[in-house]
């Protein structure tokens, strides 16, 4: 009779680990699609925000450009009066 409950016992321990085990590597497969997934919504937000960094960086281009043109002008001015002797205050 001692036996008989001693199996049982066993094959319930066994079961319950089973399940736990079951239980945890189900758990660990959804952490890793839940990793995967955080992965892929911060990439798509990262492509999504390129078109924006390309019109920022052709605003700032222009600027860029209108500075360099403004600081020409301003140079070649300066040395055509330097050349001509002529002094503004």
């Amino acid at each position: 009779m001692m036996g008989m409950w001693f199996a049982v016992g066993f094959i319930v321990v066994v079961l319950f680990l089973g399940v736990a085990i079951y239980n945890g590597l189900i758990a660990r497969k959804n952490q890793v699609d839940n990793a995967d997934s955080t992965i892929d919504v911060m990439l798509k937000k990262r492509f999504d925000l390129l078109p924006n960094m390309v019109e920022t960086v052709k605003a700032y281009m222009s600027h860029e450009r209108e500075v360099l043109n403004e600081l020409t002008e301003l140079r070649t001015r300066f040395q055509s009066d330097m050349a001509t002797g002529e002094k503004k205050n």
